[in-house]
């Protein structure tokens, strides 16, 4: 729910004149087409955000997998709530000022899904951890000495836990990660002898390799690193926070993939019973376009696009042409464009973003002029979140239900 300690803003996007100044909560109840919410303006669809979250929860049950979405889709702590509530292992996020909004939210285990190579990042695991279980990647040698000179600056009182580690692997070309097995089981041995840290798995990123055989390898490359570091004896469960050794990735494309290869790893580890983690995070709101074609299809229920952008003709300059008043600094365009949705007809199309408009192609003898609302679903909701601080949450008559703020 919306915190009663939040207040609207003059440049909150989308929100009435008369609300700014009032506390967040104070939208619930409203009717987003009452023709108070300015132009453009956003949704998001509360029946398809709890659709999306009991299916992933659902999921993860039937194939024992844990899931940690990724916080930096929404920095919303109202979905992460949503989240956490449902079941999640934890909260992913990409750096420490994302997992300081989480452990603000009231996640108790946070898993950075990058190597932190500064200090005050560093020392930041170390102060969470007295009241939070910290999970963080390594990549490098460098990365593990600002890990280690972090652990030597915690103080002797004991009032910290050690900070766990996971060792990441990466595919030639792709994003971080080792690249070498060799070195990435010689880290592993240095973080099962460094104080303060704990050896606690392996982690991988398979969204930016083709799906297919390069996939399956490099997702059986991660389960062989971890099984020779099982057979050097380097993982001790009685250190790693619920006595399981971690296995994690996928992200909302492939976790399907992901769950079938590194469940063999986990079921021929009997002895460690090593779980299995997702970090999927745009499978809460779903999309239109990106996530829409590349998902697993075999989810049931489906999940569904939750989050719509609303516009306005603005312009009609030319027969084939008219200009909305939205465009980059309101909808993501990363990973396509936004799509048209009914009831407009289908053949208009979006075909270009300038930092204020949007422009459509129509047909010539199409009765639309400025004025003319339309609504829009996006492809890749992680760049259409960060551009709103305010996200109402309407049910299926647009009446609103929530609130969502976010911390970009």
């Amino acid at each position: 729910m919306a915190s009663a300690f939040e207040q609207f803003l003059p440049g909150d996007k989308g929100v009435p004149d008369d609300l700014v100044g009032c506390p967040v909560g104070d939208m619930i109840g409203r009717f987003v087409d009452d023709g108070t919410f300015p132009s453009p303006s956003v949704v998001v669809r509360d029946e398809a955000v709890a659709n999306n979250i009991s299916t992933m929860a659902r999921f993860c049950r039937d194939n024992d997998v844990e899931l940690a979405p990724h916080g930096k889709t929404t920095m919303s702590s109202g979905l992460f709530r949503r989240q956490l509530d449902a079941g999640a292992w934890g909260i992913t996020v990409a750096n420490a000022v994302q997992g300081r909004a989480a452990v603000a939210t009231g996640a108790r285990r946070v898993l950075v899904a990058n190597q932190i190579v500064e200090s005050a990042g560093a020392d930041w695991l170390f102060d969470a951890a007295v009241d939070t279980d910290t999970v963080v990647f390594v990549d490098s040698f460098v990365g593990l000495e600002v890990l280690q000179a972090a652990a030597g600056r915690v103080d002797s009182t004991g009032t910290t836990k050690p900070v766990q580690v996971l060792i990441e692997i990466g595919a030639l070309g792709g994003r971080t990660g080792f690249r070498q097995r060799d070195e990435a089981i010689e880290v592993g041995r240095r973080i099962a002898d460094s104080a303060g840290l704990v050896l606690a798995g392996v982690a991988g990123y398979e969204g930016v390799i083709e799906t297919g055989p390069a996939m399956t390898g490099f997702l059986q490359t991660m389960a062989d690193v971890f099984s020779r570091m099982a057979e050097q004896n380097l993982f001790v469960p009685e250190t790693i926070t619920g006595g399981r050794p971690i296995l994690t990735a996928g992200g909302s494309a492939y976790f399907d993939q992901v769950v079938d290869v590194l469940g063999v790893c986990r079921n021929a580890h009997p002895d460690l019973e090593p779980v299995v983690v997702l970090r999927s995070g745009c499978y809460v709101t779903h999309d239109h376009g990106l996530y829409a074609e590349v998902s697993p299809t075999g989810l049931q229920p489906r999940l569904r696009p939750a989050l719509e952008v609303r516009a306005l003709v603005q312009s009609r300059p030319e027969p084939t042409l008219a200009l909305l008043n939205i465009g980059r600094r309101d909808v993501s365009h990363d990973a396509g464009l936004p799509i048209v949705l009914p009831p407009s007809p289908a053949s208009w199309k979006i075909t270009r973003l300038m930092d204020q408009h949007a422009f459509m192609t129509v047909g010539a003898d199409d009765p639309i002029e400025p004025g003319h609302p339309l609504t829009l679903g996006i492809s890749h909701p992680c760049t259409t979140f960060d551009k709103w601080r305010v996200l109402p949450v309407v049910d299926e008559a647009n009446s609103v239900v929530d609130v969502l703020t976010t911390q970009f």
